[in-house]
């Protein structure tokens, strides 16, 4: 007999990962390209930088951080590569800014009647104040203007001290995390993307949820789109400079409305790190190594499902001390929607207790949970394309697979099931007047026999059927079943077919059988000719049985 495959098993063979199911999760690979010196440009010996940020994205992009080689205060400095993170200059060019925060989008605005490229906003040292800059050439900003950011003080007990890793735009809004001075990072959000903010969520933090870390955690990095319609991502680093923990959100497609985008972006409970889970330990997804930690890192998207992370580390004095390095972060390719394009029960028609073999055509995405509902109260979550299951009851049951693939994408498909039990009857009823037609004066006695049931694998219903009237000279007896129901609750059994009367001729009957208190009995028998139904008898109701009985078989208990 084929054994079936879990969905644990399936995980391993087609995937080949660690045995995991959880809703909201996303498998990645990360490679440090730098994992015993850094970058050779910007030269080693000329920056030491901290805390980037920047924008662009395939090969073409540009960083800025603080540069900590310079005398405090720490001016920051930038640099740009259109040929991916082996491209950057020999040295950085410093700007006019000395703030330790620097996020910078080239988002054009409007600031007293001009039009400025960039804009950015900073933070310095451990104070709440932050400030709101645009440029046009990068190298020299205009400080707009000195800001707070209000209502912090309903999500922890401190301030938003470090400013912004990034700013995302959503449904015309702004948003972005701020870092808070006790290791809790707020929802910030900004009607023009300026100088107006305000928190008005906490997405996690030191023994706070949904994304907990064992020490301050820095939501490094830029907010970016996991591709394929799988949400977005967002890198964090515990405090202790250890490791990468990739922070994910799958409800937030990219395929959404924009309003409904923005709503299952902003909400934290739709947060959790890339494995489903919220608590710590999370899985990280790049650690440090012998010869570097990890401190900050900015990320730049390649593909659908690959991206660059260039991270800033101390490598040692030998290496030059603080410098860049890089990581390729990856994910298995998008893929279509899982599709049940077809759902089978074999056997369609089966007897009580007999194995039903259930089987689905799956394509797009694989699976990583299906849910088998058998219409019985009963169901199955260990196998995904194929079970078997039997009934005790006989019935006719729908059969629902649900499915949802890595991605969150899910299908549903039904089949129906009819579940006989055997029916065997025998015994008198008082024939009424009126019931053989052909002398509606005629009543008495009238004798019954049958045995009706499927055979295992069988579509048709097989047994024998007789009902015989003496005194109108009517012997019926089967010659075909055409189909068997049972009722769910196994007390009656309604079949139907063709015989012959006395022997000759081709009649059709429906017989009704009822096993309770007291048993009953109805059967009606017809010829058809030229498409008319010509009734011959017809005891017109579920009649109680003079004598006998009728069991429908019930299944094993």
């Amino acid at each position: 007999m084929k054994r079936l495959l879990t969905i644990c098993e399936v995980a391993v063979l087609l995937l080949a990962v660690p045995c995991v199911a959880l809703a909201g999760q996303i498998q990645v690979t990360a490679i440090d390209r730098t994992p015993t010196a850094p970058l050779p440009s910007p030269s080693p010996s000329s920056y030491q930088p901290r805390y980037i940020s920047g924008f662009g994205s395939g090969d073409s992009f540009t960083l800025f951080f603080e540069d900590r080689s310079f005398p405090f205060p720490y001016p920051i400095s930038f640099i740009n590569t259109t040929s991916g993170p082996t491209g950057f200059p020999a040295l950085a060019t410093p700007t006019n800014i000395t703030d330790t925060h620097f996020c910078v989008k080239d988002w054009p605005i409007d600031v007293d009647g001009t039009t400025y490229a960039y804009r950015a906003w900073g933070a310095r040292e451990n104070i709440p104040e932050h400030y709101f800059y645009v440029s046009n050439n990068l190298k020299k900003w205009r400080h707009v203007s000195t800001f707070t950011i209000p209502n912090f003080e309903n999500f922890h007990s401190g301030y938003v001290y470090y400013g912004f890793h990034d700013v995302i735009q959503l449904n015309g809004k702004y948003y972005a995390w701020g870092e808070c001075n006790i290791g809790h990072t707020l929802v910030c959000r900004s009607v023009n993307g300026d100088d107006a903010w305000e928190a008005f969520a906490r997405v996690g933090g030191i023994g706070s949820g949904p994304l907990q870390l064992p020490a301050p955690g820095t939501p490094t990095g830029c907010f970016f789109d996991l591709g394929g319609d799988r949400g977005y991502g967002k890198i964090m680093v515990a405090g202790d400079d250890l490791a990468f923990y990739l922070a994910i959100n799958t409800a937030a497609k990219s395929s959404l409305p924009s309003a409904q985008l923005e709503t299952a972006f902003i909400n934290p409970d739709n947060w959790t790190w890339h494995d489903g889970t919220t608590d710590y330990p999370a899985p990280p997804i790049l650690e440090a190594t012998d010869e570097h930690d990890l401190r900050e890192c900015w990320l730049v998207s390649s593909s659908d499902n690959e991206w660059t992370i260039i991270y800033d580390a101390d490598f040692g004095t030998s290496d030059g001390g603080k410098a860049l390095g890089y990581a390729i972060l990856s994910a298995p390719p998008p893929c279509t929607p899982v599709d049940i394009v077809s759902l089978y029960a074999d056997p369609l028609a089966v007897q009580v207790d007999e194995p039903v073999y259930f089987s689905a055509d799956i394509e797009g995405c694989v699976p990583v949970s299906a849910e088998w509902n058998f219409g019985d109260n009963s169901s199955d979550t260990e196998h995904l394309f194929e079970v078997t299951h039997s009934y005790a009851e006989p019935g006719v049951y729908t059969v629902t697979l649900n499915v949802t693939d890595a991605q969150q994408h899910t299908d549903q498909d039904e089949v129906i099931v009819v579940v006989y039990a055997p029916v065997t009857g025998g015994g008198w009823i008082d024939s009424p007047l009126g019931a053989y037609t052909v002398d509606p004066t005629l009543t008495g006695r009238a004798n019954f026999g049958f045995v009706s049931r499927y055979k295992k694998g069988a579509t048709v219903p097989t047994g024998n059927t007789e009902f015989i009237f003496r005194a109108g000279n009517l012997n019926f007896h089967n010659s075909s079943y055409e189909w068997l129901v049972v009722n769910q609750a196994g007390t009656r059994a309604q079949f139907k077919g063709s015989g012959t009367i006395n022997g000759t001729g081709d009649y059709k009957f429906m017989l009704r059988a009822g096993d309770g208190e007291p048993d009953t009995f109805w059967i009606q028998i017809w010829e058809e000719i030229e498409d008319v139904e010509v009734l011959i008898y017809d005891n017109g109701s579920d009649q109680p049985i003079g004598g006998g009985n009728i069991i429908v078989h019930k299944g094993k208990k």
